[in-house]
Parts: C-alpha cells; structure tokens; sequence
C-alpha cells in the first residue's frame, strides 16, 4: 500500500462536525519589519495553523511577511450549494484582506503558496486579481468535480453524492466556477509554479497535467515540477521541509 492509501485510511472523518459560518476562516498575520512581499499561505483539506510552521519561519527569516489561513473541514462536502457558498466566501474574504493589506503595510508584491484542495482557491482569488504577483501549486488539479469523484481521498463523498443521485455531470455544472480550469482566463501576467507527482492518487496525476497543459496554452510565465514516486502527500511534505524559497 503507498503512502496516499495509508494517510488516507489514517485521516479523521468531520461526520460529526457542524458547520458555522463564523468559523469558516480563520488567519493568521506575520508581520517581518520592513518587508516588501507578503506570501498568502493556502493549505489542504483540513490543514491547520501548524501544517506550514517551516515554510512559515523560513520566509519569515528571509525576510517575508505571511498571512495564512486555514478552512472548516465542511468547505468540501456532499452538500453541493454549501461548498460553492463557502468558496466564493473563501474568495471574496481573502480578496477583501489582501486588498487592505497592500495599502495599508505597502507591499509591492503579493505571492500565493497553495497545496492541493487549496489551489483551488487560490486560483479563484487571483484570478483577474491583479495584487498576486506569483502563484506555487502544490499537486493541484484542474476540476474539482472530476477530483472528487475520482481522488481516493473523497469517496465517501462521492458515496453520498451517489445515493442522492448526484452524478459527475450535474456535480460539474453546479461547481464549474470553482474548477481551477476556469479561473485561468485572468493569470496571463502572473507567475506560476506546479509541484506534480505522477503516483498521486489523491488528486490523479492526469488532472494535475491537464491544468498545467491549459496554462500552458495562456502563455502564462509557468514552471513545472514533476517527480515519479512520491505521490500526493509526500511531494507536498518535501516542499514544505525543502521549500528552495530563493527560487520562488
């Protein structure tokens, strides 16, 4: 069994968690004195404050301020109306801060770091966003329909979607604002870099692939970065403990 498969069966379920919408985001603001460049910290599915304390204090000390954030596990559920709600308010909020925080601290540059489910947030914030300067992508996907039905992280969810006929087709209609395919329309000036891994099977490979051949067909300024074994999770761990912060 690969690793994707053992974090998988080892990860908490949120049957038991309820939803509150004063707790759908929470952030955190690491202010580096006289800083010019803010990175926005996006992470996965359930991620915590902790998920990125090392790429946290290795910008930090190289001179960058953070704002990062993390998301009610329920932002990603079988109710299909909450999820959209709840990404547009990721959206909208995290646009509203970043906003305030260039006038207000003065930054000339704007970065996101996001990992898996939160790339596709953060290619719905800057999208035609023209504050954020870079993105990184740590094993995005292009659809996040497709991902779900497909990743073998959320077949339970697709499970329940299933049992209320849900199909793919409808899930895709209903979500096609939210899918990192169509919130590249707005990137052409921005920077990029897409961490892959041809063994993830959280969010499959081949979607991965297909959003950076559509980048590709932007022209957009695109870097890619692809390694054969390490799958989902591992290939975001080597990020956050080998970051190569001077090449982002």
């Amino acid at each position: 069994m690969n690793f994707d498969k053992i974090i998988t069966k080892l990860e908490l379920k949120h049957k038991n968690i309820k939803f509150n919408s004063k707790k759908l985001i929470k952030k955190e603001f690491f202010l580096k004195e006289s800083s010019k460049e803010l990175f926005i910290l996006i992470p996965s599915w359930h991620g915590h404050f902790s998920y990125f304390t090392l790429l946290k204090n290795r910008l930090f000390k190289s001179g960058y301020s953070c704002l990062e954030y993390t998301f009610s596990p329920l932002i990603l559920s079988e109710n299909i109306l909450l999820t959209k709600k709840c990404f547009n308010l990721i959206r909208d909020n995290i646009k509203v801060d970043i906003k305030n925080m260039k006038k207000k601290y003065k930054f000339s540059k704007i970065n996101i770091i996001a990992a898996s489910l939160g790339c596709v947030n953060a290619l719905m914030i800057a999208n035609k966003n023209s504050n954020i300067n870079k993105i990184v992508l740590i094993v995005p996907g292009h659809c996040l329909a497709e991902d779900l039905w497909l990743g073998i992280r959320t077949q339970d969810i697709r499970k329940k979607l299933e049992f209320n006929r849900i199909t793919l087709k409808k899930l895709k209609k209903s979500w096609k604002n939210l899918a990192p395919e169509n919130n590249l329309s707005g990137l052409k000036n921005k920077e990029f870099k897409v961490y892959l891994s041809q063994s993830d099977e959280v969010i499959p490979y081949y979607s991965g692939k297909k959003l950076v051949t559509k980048m590709k067909k932007l022209h957009v300024n695109l870097k890619v970065k692809e390694n054969k074994s390490l799958g989902h999770y591992l290939t975001i761990l080597r990020f956050l403990l080998f970051p190569e912060i001077s090449k982002i």
